[in-house]
């Protein structure tokens, strides 16, 4: 029996070897992947994934499924530099924290186990962007927002609908929040302004808003929040999510605390705020 297990561990190592994959230990950008009863999806997203050559590291946080999709992962993630973590109903915040704090990219970028992408530019196109602004702490390409709960700087009828080509112009703004995703992090600026605010909710609950929280501390902080069009990349709330699960009431409930918690921590600052867009933006 020993002899029989140490011949399949001989294998096995000789099969990843033969991958061809070696462990970067610093990696530039870190994909982290938020998953919750969407197996469907997930062939299709990794090998989209994988055409991305500007991703390192891909890290799947696996929020207790009951579909399949932990299972699924596992079939996927071969690679030195493929993370999977296997997480009981602990919600975004807290289960991205923890990949946060994992990686050693400088850059990560969150996006959900329901999301389609069907080009590989969006990668590319926001690196480039951090590259240009060292101070540039978040960036969006899902919803950018200059007032959160009054005004939509992008709008389109549809959360399907495919972005501007890849060659478009201005693409890029600097905005008040974002929200996820694709949602990405500058690491270094993330643990300077202290990381998620675990305030709005708690481990299990809906912590909408959290991703836009960040964004106010980051221009309280000095750094900056951007949005720009990835081209090919889409939003979709399929039937399983937690949030389609949680329903319009929990949704709206959560929705007013939010922009309470964030009205009374924030009115105070926003109007330097805007002062700091507006000279960055000119």
């Amino acid at each position: 029996m020993e002899s029989e297990l140490i011949d399949k561990i001989k294998e096995r190592k000789q099969y990843l070897s033969n991958l061809g994959y070696l462990y970067n230990e610093s990696p530039k950008l870190s994909i982290i992947v938020t998953s919750f009863n969407q197996k469907q999806n997930i062939k299709k997203l990794i090998e989209s994934l994988r055409k991305i050559k500007e991703i390192d590291e891909i890290i799947v946080c696996e929020d207790g499924s009951i579909d399949g999709s932990l299972e699924e992962w596992d079939k996927w993630l071969e690679r030195p530099n493929d993370i999977l973590l296997r997480l009981n109903d602990v919600h975004e915040i807290r289960s991205t924290d923890r990949a946060i704090r994992m990686t050693r990219s400088e850059i990560c970028c969150i996006i959900q186990d329901d999301d389609v992408i069907e080009h590989d530019s969006w990668a590319k196109e926001a690196l480039e962007l951090f590259d240009k602004d060292e101070n540039l702490g978040v960036l969006g390409g899902m919803y950018g927002y200059h007032n959160l709960f009054e005004e939509m700087v992008v709008q389109w009828s549809g959360r399907k609908r495919n972005r501007p080509s890849p060659n478009s112009s201005n693409k890029f703004s600097y905005v008040e929040q974002v929200n996820i995703g694709p949602y990405f992090i500058r690491k270094k600026h993330f643990d300077k302004v202290g990381g998620w605010d675990f305030n709005l909710s708690k481990p299990g609950e809906m912590g909408m808003g959290f991703d836009h929280e960040l964004c106010y501390r980051m221009w309280m902080r000095g750094f900056h929040v951007g949005h720009y069009f990835p081209f090919g990349f889409k939003n979709d709330e399929q039937e399983g999510s937690t949030y389609t699960i949680a329903g319009i009431e929990k949704r709206n409930k959560q929705m007013k605390f939010m922009e309470e918690y964030i009205t009374k921590k924030y009115k105070n600052n926003l109007c330097d705020i805007k002062t700091k867009i507006n000279s960055i933006s000119e």
